[in-house]
């Protein structure tokens, strides 16, 4: 039914308020974005049980009940069984909002898909307009040139450079179809890369350079992504060097957080995490040691591995892992095959808008083989977002249908979206232990303490 493309709105607007907000004192833009995440969670789940959105096929909802099944078990296993129930609930809740946004795609694809580039072009304009107000105003109030004082709407560059990831190979889509808007797509892009470089994010680097790696070899369309990310890339680098390296230099600043003084290779004591995952599964290796329950470990320097595959083995365990990795294969497969046979997709615009969204699906998952891009709300908000769109567009150019009686496997969906809505809303509550304020205070001042990255990971 027409209407519904009215659900967009809500959505689009917490994606662009999220990182723009101005936030309470104390507050973290972590948490934020966790409030914002678990509302839009609620949001999907309320108008997806309303208009029976949440159809999936068999076989799709076979893999959800065993994921379900094997995360129950390893976390009543666990240590603190509300976090790892709280963990669960985020990813079965960011699948209820995939589903949502994948039938108001399919609802009036090319209505929504202009709102989705219009809400990600006004992010990254604002975002952009921050960085360069913050940079003007730096030569004329601090002798210090901070780098990372530009950045708005996240508390850790690493996190901004998520973001990016995901946001930059989708902002060549209209440039490529050279539409009235592609020069200033075009600017948007070389800035928004330029803001990555200047974070300093390497597995960024790491994600985007292994696609251009891949996408050379594919076919046409997919080069000519590579030659225009490529080109923008250039730019970025240049921009770098003379707005970051020159002129702070010529004006006699001192600059702070210099991307180009960071070491392109190294592991930043990743491998202390990563030995400990592994040792962890060694020690516990069927049923894990419970979602979210590597910050609960004795001696780590992070609440996450830093790598999803150890983190999903050292927490989930090795049968849902495995289940995980042969889902995620093929997916990978399916995406990598329409990339070069393009069986479904005809249209040429649709193939560009494919190639943009593939790009950044893979760039992030490549990233969180060195990152934490799954315990981060907003980037995960994301990751999903275009998820769906993807999906869409991979189902018939977005032609897919949303009408349809609602069968036992959806009936069963609603039951556990909605139970993990609930799980999410009991944070809100005071006397629960998942509170944000209770887990704010034992944070700071007990080291014994579950630092659940749930909430307020990632600041200073």
């Amino acid at each position: 039914m027409i209407y519904r493309y009215f659900l967009f709105f809500p959505f689009c607007l917490f994606v662009f308020y999220l990182p723009n907000t101005p936030l309470p004192n104390e507050f973290h833009w972590h948490d934020s974005q966790r409030f914002g995440q678990i509302l839009l969670i609620n949001y999907a789940v309320i108008f997806g049980v309303f208009f029976g959105f949440f159809k999936i096929e068999i076989k799709t909802f076979i893999y959800v009940l065993s994921f379900i099944f094997l995360g129950l078990v390893s976390s009543f296993l666990s240590s603190y069984p509300i976090w790892s129930l709280t963990e669960m609930a985020i990813f079965l809740g960011s699948y209820a909002l995939g589903v949502f946004l994948y039938r108001v795609f399919c609802d009036d694809y090319v209505r929504v898909e202009k709102y989705s580039i219009f809400v990600l072009f006004l992010t990254a304009f604002s975002l952009s307009f921050y960085f360069v107000v913050a940079y003007i105003s730096s030569f004329f109030i601090h002798d210090v040139f901070d780098v990372w004082q530009f950045i708005n709407g996240f508390s850790n560059p690493r996190f901004f450079g998520q973001f990016l990831t995901l946001l930059l190979p989708v902002l060549l889509a209209p440039v490529l179809q050279k539409n009235r808007w592609s020069k200033v797509f075009f600017i948007l892009s070389c800035m928004v890369c330029f803001m990555l470089v200047a974070s300093g994010t390497r597995g960024a680097l790491l994600g985007i350079g292994s696609v251009i790696t891949v996408y050379a070899f594919l076919n046409k369309l997919s080069r000519n992504w590579v030659l225009l990310m490529l080109k923008i890339a250039c730019i970025a680098f240049l921009m770098q060097y003379i707005l970051i390296g020159l002129l702070p230099a010529y004006f006699q600043m001192t600059v702070q957080n210099d991307a180009f003084d960071r070491k392109l290779a190294g592991l930043s004591a990743r491998e202390l995490l990563w030995e400990k995952s592994l040792s962890m599964v060694i020690e516990r290796p069927f049923f894990g040691f419970g979602p979210m329950h590597f910050a609960n470990m004795p001696d780590v320097i992070a609440n996450h591995p830093h790598q999803l595959f150890l983190q999903i083995l050292s927490e989930w365990g090795v049968l849902f892992f495995l289940i995980f990795l042969y889902f995620l294969l093929r997916v990978i497969y399916s995406i990598v095959k329409e990339l070069i046979l393009f069986e479904k997709i005809k249209d040429e615009n649709y193939k560009i808008i494919y190639i943009c969204l593939s790009a950044s699906i893979l760039a992030s998952l490549m990233q969180s083989m060195v990152d934490g891009v799954f315990v981060m709300p907003y980037t995960e908000i994301i990751f999903v977002f275009i998820g769906a769109w993807l999906t869409a567009v991979y189902y018939g150019e977005g032609k897919c249908s949303v009408d349809g009686p609602l069968f036992f496997s959806g009936w069963i969906l609603n039951i556990i979206f909605i139970f993990s809505a609930c799980i999410l809303m009991y944070s809100f509550i005071e006397k629960s232990p998942t509170y944000v304020g209770k887990s704010k205070e034992n944070y700071y001042k007990n080291d014994g303490f579950l630092k659940p990255r749930f909430w307020i990971n990632g600041g200073f």
